[in-house]
This record gives structure tokens, sequence and C-alpha cells, in this order.
């Protein structure tokens, strides 16, 4: 049989409101024996505020958006795998639980449609903030994102502000990566990446490039690049490559799936990682790592810690903004 708040009411001889007030965390405006009194009910009841009615009363859906692209291209039944997007998923959700959060995850081209944006997670207002994941390649988006209203938080984005983002530091990634390459032994570097924005689709790719260029000027080593002509493996010059390579060269690769392509393609020409060439990578997720590459040496970076501390500062936002 389900208890309703009104049988709490009545047999701790308050009103409703003043139940729904003590069990919505407003127990500050009651007195303490009020709320003591409250709690022993409901609790011997059992009973269970319904989410919905608290949400009324407290003015707040208890959800946080997450917008991101997870759809290679705008079809739907093309579904694009990103291991650290997920990593990050799971930080903001275990942040977001802690507090009694929802996490409704939007796909950007649901916003980008044919209905002008109006998703109705949008319309009817039925998230208190939004996180924004990775890139965002549409204007338009941008722009009605910012008429919603509610607290933002771009999370490794290609929108940068002094407030209201939050990156990991690529440009020192990119230098780590160079410096343990050179501390190995290698007096050569190659780097393999991605092109930068706009012909690219993340600001990552021109920072990684920066680091490495950076360190290897200050450590006084020759350093090459071949960069994609798009985001695909396929436009990478790998004759170019292969012709750079040497026992005394290191590649850098912008991540670790192209690391493991390169190895796979320089491996199919009689060349191998550690014996030919030196290969390292400025990131350590990819698809391809745990299977191909098991001892890649590549820039740890916690993903889920940054998710996690993403879903706090969206959360202060929101509190900041109902106060």
């Amino acid at each position: 049989m389900t208890v309703s708040i009104r049988e709490v009411a009545r047999q701790a001889g308050v009103s409703r409101q003043t139940v729904s007030g003590v069990l919505g965390n407003l127990q500050h405006l009651y007195r303490e024996e009020t709320c003591q009194r409250v709690l022993d009910v409901a609790r011997r009841l059992n009973y269970r505020p319904n989410g919905a009615a608290k949400a009324v009363f407290r003015r707040t859906m208890q959800n946080i958006g997450v917008l991101l692209i997870n759809t290679a291209g705008s079809d739907p039944e093309h579904v694009s795998y990103n291991h650290s997007v997920f990593e990050l998923l799971l930080g903001i959700n275990a942040r977001l639980q802690k507090h009694n959060y929802m996490m409704s995850l939007i796909n950007v081209y649901d916003v980008d449609g044919d209905s002008g944006g109006q998703s109705r997670i949008f319309s009817e207002r039925l998230i208190d903030g939004l996180v924004i994941i990775g890139k965002l390649d549409c204007s338009v988006t941008e722009k009605l994102l910012y008429s919603l209203d509610i607290p933002l938080l771009w999370l490794e984005a290609n929108v940068w502000q002094e407030r209201g983002c939050v990156r990991r530091d690529e440009e020192h990634a990119g230098r780590l990566a160079a410096e343990k390459a050179v501390a190995a032994g290698y007096r050569r570097l190659l780097y393999a990446g991605f092109p930068p924005i706009p012909v690219g689709d993340h600001f990552s790719a021109q920072l990684r490039w920066d680091g490495v260029r950076n360190q290897s000027r200050e450590s006084g080593v020759e350093l090459e690049s071949v960069i994609a002509a798009s985001c695909h493996f396929s436009d990478i010059d790998l004759p170019g490559i292969r012709r750079g390579l040497e026992p005394d060269t290191a590649v850098i690769a912008y991540d670790g799936d192209m690391a493991a392509w390169l190895h796979i393609e320089m491996a199919r020409n009689g060349l191998l990682a550690g014996r030919d060439y030196g290969l390292c990578s400025c990131e350590d997720y990819g698809s391809s790592i745990a299977r191909i590459l098991p001892d890649l040496a590549r820039v740890h970076f916690d993903r889920f810690r940054l998710g996690r501390e993403a879903g706090g500062m969206i959360l202060r936002k929101v509190e900041a903004k109902g106060e």
C-alpha cells in the first residue's frame, strides 16, 4: 500500500507543506522537534516522496543535462564510441548521484535538427543545468544554449571562457610526451596528428602539437610533423612517416588510436615499434590500446575525476542561480 504525504502529515500533526519542506532539505526553516517528528513518522511508514511533487515544491527538476555528439554525423543509427567521453560521464553521474540529481544525455544533433532546437527537454525546462562535452560545430546551437537561461558548463569543449569551462591542459600533455621521449634517449621526434580547427574538429589538435614543438625546442632535438589532411587516419602521409623513421626517432601520436593505427601500418612494412623507432602517445585512451599496444608509453589523465569535478561545478552553478 502506498503511503501518501497526507497520512504522514496527519500522524505527525503538521501540514503537508511542512512535510514537503522537512523532507525536501529545508529543515532549517522548521523547529528541530518538528523535523524529528516528521522524519520519525516518514521512516515508520516507509514513506517515499514523489519525485515530481518534490520538483514542483523546490522549483527544480533535480536533473542535469549532458549535451554531446554521440553519433557519427547526423545519422542516429550511426553511433560513435568515445571511451574518454564515457569516463567523463561516469564521473559526472557519480557526483550528481551523491547529491540526488539525475543525468539526462542529449545528442547535439537533436538540438540542431529541423525542430529549430525545440527539444522537449529544453522547451519544457526539464533540466536545471547543462554540461556540454566536446566539439560544438554549429553556431546556431551555441546561441540556443545561451538563450536557455540555465547554468552552462563547457567540458573539454571548443568553447573557452574565463568562467564556466574546464579542460585538460593539452599543451602540457604534448610537452610531457616529448620530454619523456627525449629522456628515453631519442634525438629526433616526429609528431603525427590531426589538423587544427577549422579543418579539424577539436581544440586539442593544435595544443598537443604546440606542446611537443615547445618542448622539443627547449630540449634541442630535431622535430618534424606529419599532419593529416582531415580528421581521418587514411589522410595522413604514411610514406612521409616511413621515410623519417630511424632507431633514434620517436613518433609522438596525437592519441592512442592513432598510435595503434601507425603501429599496424608500419609493421606491414617491416618496421617494429621499439626496435626500428620509438612510439608514444599524448593520450591514454583509445579503443585499440589494450588489445594492440598494452605497453605503449602514453600521457595518463584521469577523466573520471575530471567528470566528477565538472559535476560539482555545475551543481554549484545551479545552487548559485537559485539563491
